[in-house]
């Protein structure tokens, strides 16, 4: 009878310990998921190529060199893009998290400044250091949602798998704020 007692007693502790163990491996994976979202999405704000290389899984030099392209463009005059980048402001949702094994998606939300806005004011846009000035002073933002997916690689390091749409998206949703640069000049 105390033999059997014992029996059940360490069992709930075996099972006790499982739970908590299990409790505790996806906790750590929430953490990296996010972790590794926040890192991209910060080199994606920053415009830093080799970070976004680094942190996408299985990347082309085709995909990067399109990406470099976007940020090194003529439409780059007077620091536009810069004042831009130096603006946005970003938040992981962690809420949206969703990881199955190892795949994962998370969505971050990106605060960018809204240039058209600025674009449209004829007092603002008078000429390019004014823009850029008000374009980093800016309190007016726009969100936009990037839904980025993510897988571990061979080493169990979680990676960006639509690393070329993610850039895409992003930068799409502001690198033609250097146009009025363009026109005015």
């Amino acid at each position: 009878m105390f033999d059997r007692k014992i029996s059940r007693f360490v069992s709930i502790l075996l099972i006790l310990a499982l739970l908590f163990a299990t409790g505790a491996c996806s906790a750590s994976n929430d953490k990296d998921v996010i972790k590794a979202a926040s890192k991209y999405a910060e080199a994606l704000s920053g415009g830093d190529i080799q970070y976004i290389r680094r942190a996408s899984l299985d990347a082309t030099s085709e995909e990067m060199d399109n990406i470099r392209h976007r940020l090194e463009a003529d439409g780059n005059k007077g620091g536009v893009i810069e004042a831009i980048r130096g603006a946005i402001d970003y938040e992981v949702d962690e809420g949206s998290a969703d990881i199955d094994g190892d795949s994962a998606s998370v969505k971050v939300v990106f605060g960018v400044p809204d240039w058209k806005s600025l674009a449209e004011d004829s007092s603002v846009f008078k000429d390019t250091d004014t823009y850029v000035r008000a374009l980093t002073e800016t309190d007016k933002k726009t969100d936009v949602t990037i839904g980025l997916e993510l897988q571990k690689d061979d080493n169990g390091v979680w990676k960006i798998v639509n690393h070329a749409e993610a850039a895409e998206e992003f930068y799409d949703s502001w690198t033609d704020a250097a146009a009025p640069v363009s026109s005015a000049d």
